[in-house]
């Protein structure tokens, strides 16, 4: 079996079904923006491309030997996932492993069909599920990364002013950009909006893909009156950005009649 010459593990190993590869590679992408607590990027397993199965090797006795020298073991969770053969080869073996002390396990729960796939064995480990708002930074926070300081940014264009209840905010433009305020023009990034305090009564498209790096949030609205309140943008690989306070006011009464 050949190995990477003064390769020393991974820290994360991603199980994936093949359909899923873009996701695997998509999330690869975003931890390789964070750093350990050593200061460097993370290693990541994804069993193909730079840091995965070398040409002509046996993958089952290469991923048997990786599966050990990685510190966490991350499973994408789907109905494809529950259906290949290798995917529940590797899924059994992390059990094994998270058993015995040698690897810490986090599923990411891809869709909610799967839930109802999961071996017993693997039920009783608490997942990430994607439908959350922060589920990536949850998922960086529980396997030790933290945001590298070069890492991509995200600022509201603008400042948001104060609104009315039930009419429709300005546009708020939310961009991705380097550490040093360098644009960013990949498009189709998903950029989510909530509230601080949550629960805050805010309607309209809140998840927005970017377009040459920035999103735009055209159809905004709050349904209640709120005497403080913060949009909070977030994205994959990015720290959340929060704008200043703003005040939602209800709406003027309407003149009696005569």
């Amino acid at each position: 079996m050949t190995e990477p010459d003064g390769h020393d593990g991974w820290d994360v190993f991603i199980s994936y079904a093949r359909e899923d590869y873009q996701k695997a590679r998509d999330l690869a992408d975003s931890l390789h923006q964070c750093i350990t607590s050593r200061g460097v990027p993370p290693r990541i397993f994804i069993d193909v491309d730079r840091e995965g199965l070398p040409p002509g090797v046996d993958w089952e006795q290469y991923i048997e030997a990786a599966l050990p020298r990685s510190r966490y073991f991350v499973a994408l969770y789907s109905l494809r996932y529950f259906a290949k053969n290798v995917c529940l080869f590797e899924l059994q073996r992390a059990v094994d492993l998270t058993k015995a002390g040698t690897v810490g396990f986090i599923p990411v729960l891809m869709e909610e069909a799967a839930k109802d796939k999961i071996w017993f064995t693997a039920s009783k480990y608490n997942w990430v599920a994607v439908t959350h708002p922060n589920w990536f930074e949850t998922l960086r926070d529980a396997l030790g990364l933290r945001p590298s300081p070069s890492s991509r940014q995200l600022r509201f264009e603008a400042p948001v002013s104060d609104a009315v209840v039930n009419h429709t905010l300005p546009t708020v433009r939310v961009s991705v950009g380097g550490a040093h305020g360098a644009a960013v023009p990949a498009s189709g990034e998903p950029i989510s909006l909530t509230t601080v305090p949550p629960g805050s009564g805010l309607n309209g498209t809140l998840v927005v893909p970017t377009v040459h790096g920035t999103a735009t949030f055209a159809d905004l609205s709050f349904r209640r009156a709120v005497g403080s309140v913060r949009l909070r943008a977030q994205a994959p690989g990015c720290e959340p950005v929060e704008t200043a306070p703003i005040q939602v006011s209800p709406p003027a009464p309407q003149p009696s009649g005569p």
